[in-house]
C-alpha cells in the first residue's frame, strides 16, 4: 500500500506533528500558508507582565494558544517571566491544550488546569467555575473574543493584549501545486486560521482535510466543505492517529 505524505501548514510547531506521524510511517511535508511574528510595540506585553508582576488577588494566566506565552516571553524574556510565575503566589494558571500547559510549566507554573477540550468554549466553560477574577490573556491579531466576553458577562475583570501576529503567507506555497496534483493523502488545520489561510491559496480542493478542534472544523464548514475527521485533542498524537485513519481509509 502506497501511503502519500501529509502536508502541514501552520506557521510554526510542525515540527512535532511531523515527529508523531513518523512513528506511524507516515511521511510530512512542512509548508506554512501562515507566518507569525512578535507585535513590534512591545508595551503590550510589558503592560502584561506588569499586570502579573503586581497582582495582589487572585489572578489568572489564562493562555489561549501556546503562541500567546512564547511570543509574550520573547518580549519580555524568559527569566523575567518564569520569575514572577514563580514568585507571585496570587497568580493562577489555566491554558488551552497540554502543549500550552507543558510551556506554563516550562516557565515555573506550577499547577495549571485545561479544559477537556482544546477551544475557547471549553475554556470558559471550566473557568465559569470559579470565582470571578482578573484574567491575564496574551493573545494574537486574530485571536476570537468568545472568551474575554464570556469572562466579562460572568463579572471577570479582563486584562488583554496582542502579543503576536498572525497572517497569510505573501508568496504562494510551493505545496499548493501538489495539492492541486493529488500529491498529499491529507492537510492537517489545527486553527481557524490555518482554514482561512488554506482556503486563500485552494478554494477548491478533494484531498481529506483534518481539523483539529470543534472551532476550526466549525470555520471550514463555512465554506461549505466537510472535515474528514475532528480531533477533540489538540496533542500530536492525536492528530497522527486521525491522519493514519483517514489515509487508510482513502486507500
Amino acid at each position: 500500500m502506497i501511503i502519500k505524505p501529509v502536508l502541514l501548514i501552520r506557521a510554526n510547531g510542525n515540527e512535532q506533528d511531523a515527529k508523531a506521524l513518523a512513528e506511524l510511517g507516515i511521511t510530512a511535508v512542512i509548508d506554512p500558508f501562515l507566518e507569525i511574528t512578535t507585535n513590534p510595540d512591545p508595551k503590550n506585553a510589558l503592560n502584561l507582565y506588569s499586570f502579573a508582576l503586581e497582582a495582589q488577588i487572585e489572578t489568572w494566566v489564562v493562555a489561549t494558544s501556546r503562541n500567546g506565552i512564547d511570543y509574550w516571553a520573547q518580549t519580555i524574556g524568559e527569566s523575567k517571566l518564569r520569575s514572577v510565575f514563580k514568585a507571585n503566589k496570587n497568580l493562577r494558571f489555566c491554558a488551552i491544550g497540554a502543549s500550552t500547559r507543558s510551556r506554563l510549566h516550562e516557565l515555573g507554573a506550577a499547577v495549571v488546569i485545561i479544559p477537556p477540550e482544546p477551544s475557547a468554549q471549553s475554556l470558559l466553560d471550566l473557568l465559569s467555575t470559579r470565582n470571578p477574577a482578573k484574567a491575564i490573556i496574551p493573545t494574537g491579531n486574530l485571536t476570537l473574543n468568545t472568551l474575554s466576553s464570556g469572562l466579562k458577562k460572568l463579572g471577570w475583570e479582563i486584562i488583554q493584549a496582542e502579543v503576536y501576529q498572525n497572517s497569510i503567507v505573501e508568496r504562494r506555497p510551493t505545496s499548493v501545486a501538489g495539492i492541486e496534483a493529488g500529491d498529499f493523502g491529507a492537510i492537517i488545520l489545527r486553527s481557524p486560521s490555518a482554514v482561512r489561510a488554506f482556503l486563500h491559496f485552494v478554494p477548491k480542493s478533494l484531498v481529506p482535510l483534518i481539523c483539529g478542534g470543534r472551532t476550526t472544523a466549525a470555520e471550514l464548514e463555512i465554506a461549505s466543505l466537510t472535515p474528514a475527521e475532528i480531533s477533540d485533542l489538540s496533542d500530536s498524537d492525536s492528530l497522527a492517529k486521525l491522519a493514519l485513519k483517514t489515509l487508510q481509509k482513502k486507500e
